[in-house]
């Protein structure tokens, strides 16, 4: 047992919400020092114990190592050496869950465990010799339940969402666009000052190509606060801000971006004909009434903070934060309540939106389709664009960016799981 006595770990550590508890445990393993280890090592992670909360415990774990730079973690069903040799991880971390009899708080012990990797001795079933141990408790009263685990096969988010990287201005919109058929995903990103485009691994977030927007005609009167659209064509994207006077396609050039073409309003879409455009209403922080269809007829909707279009269909959420469908071919279909935060998995009948409101300062992605049930993810500041897309092979992403203190964005990440055509 990592707990020799449960009474002496209350003692030592006051209780706190399970976010806290984990940083503090994960912090306290002091990983930087623990004689052999580095950050590129393959990393088992196994969260035993109490099952009511293992899976949200074993998501937070893998994103404080995250946040510490450990770049390859290796999910594990029990704390077993041999099972760790044989998915090839070189260490073991060992997390344990357990209620405190008779008290509202539960014990978290960590340990690491170096995996004997010896050619021709067998891994014993009992974990090695202990390297780094962590104890800590959180309090189930200052902690909200753990959602339940989705059923198997079920598409759900994954999370928590975990900070992946902060970029230097205020992201107006984002979307995943591949550079090429058969290519990852990259993500377009759009701020009042430029448009970039990213690529995305375990690391982070860099830079492929830029285009400057500075030097474009202005918007006559800027909107209450910035906002944007990203709309992909295939290799090229279409991308629109409430600070520019017209929208413009953007296709890659060598190493760089550039405009191809200009146009008439900011794209939120393509159907059969061509590009699906809305305006932003001046002063405001929405867009207008009115959509413009690809062969240049025009659409009535309720004035909007998120507009979204195919050939099929549109999906709108309206200034008092409705969310409709609505079929080109008939009227409003009521989808539930949404928030300014809009985005579509391309090929699926996936969409992710925001909250209404804030709660408690907390905004929550949801996940809506038709096929699967609702799921969410929580994340701790107001989310003002998001993307959803295939930026590593057999995975999707979901990007969230918010402002910080209106200078920069902090840019956080999760997963779409049990998701099939993504395996």
């Amino acid at each position: 047992m990592l707990i020799t006595s449960l009474a002496a770990l209350i003692a030592a550590t006051p209780s706190a919400d399970l976010d806290g508890a984990v940083t503090r445990l994960v912090s306290d393993l002091r990983l930087a020092d623990v004689s052999g280890y580095t950050l590129d090592a393959d990393l088992a992670v196994a969260v035993t114990g109490d099952a009511a909360w293992t899976r949200t415990v074993a998501g937070l774990v893998r994103g404080r190592l995250g946040q510490l730079g450990v770049e390859h973690t290796i999910d594990l069903a029990e704390a077993s050496e041999a099972k760790a040799r044989a998915a090839g991880a070189e260490w073991l971390l060992s997390v344990r869950v357990e209620p405190v009899g008779g008290s509202e708080l539960t014990a978290l012990s960590a340990a690491l465990i170096r995996v004997d990797r010896g050619l021709w001795a067998p891994a014993p079933d009992e974990p090695g010799p202990v390297l780094a141990i962590a104890d800590r408790t959180f309090s189930r009263a200052k902690t909200a339940p753990p959602p339940p685990p989705p059923p198997t096969g079920t598409v759900s988010l994954a999370g928590p969402a975990v900070v992946l990287s902060v970029l230097p201005d205020r992201v107006l919109a984002m979307g995943a666009c591949a550079p090429a058929e058969g290519r990852p995903d990259e993500l377009v990103v759009v701020t009042e000052f430029y448009v970039r485009t990213y690529r995305f691994d375990r690391r982070g977030l860099d830079v492929v190509a830029e285009l400057d927007l500075t030097s474009l005609p202005r918007a006559p009167a800027p909107s209450r606060e910035p906002f944007g659209t990203v709309v992909c064509d295939g290799a090229a994207f279409a991308i629109g801000s409430s600070d520019l006077d017209r929208g413009y396609r953007v296709v890659r050039r060598g190493s760089g971006l550039a405009i191809e073409r200009d146009l008439p309003g900011m794209p939120v879409g393509k159907d059969a004909k061509g590009w699906v455009l809305v305006h932003a209403v001046p002063g405001k922080n929405h867009f207008g009434p009115r959509l413009v269809r690809g062969d240049g007829a025009t659409a009535e909707a309720a004035p909007a903070y998120a507009v979204w279009a195919d050939a099929e269909r549109a999906f709108f959420v309206s200034t008092d934060y409705a969310l409709t469908r609505n079929p080109w071919s008939g009227g409003a279909e009521p989808a539930g309540r949404a928030g300014s935060a809009l985005t579509h998995l391309a090929g699926t009948s996936i969409f992710l939106h925001t909250a209404p409101e804030l709660t408690d300062g907390h905004d929550i992605v949801s996940l809506y389709s038709t096929e699967y049930p609702r799921s969410t993810i929580r994340i701790p500041s107001a989310v003002q664009a998001l993307a959803a897309g295939r930026f590593r092979e057999g995975r999707v992403d979901v990007l969230t960016a918010s402002w910080r203190e209106r200078r920069d964005s902090e840019i956080r990440t999760f997963s779409i799981v049990d998701l099939e055509e993504a395996k």
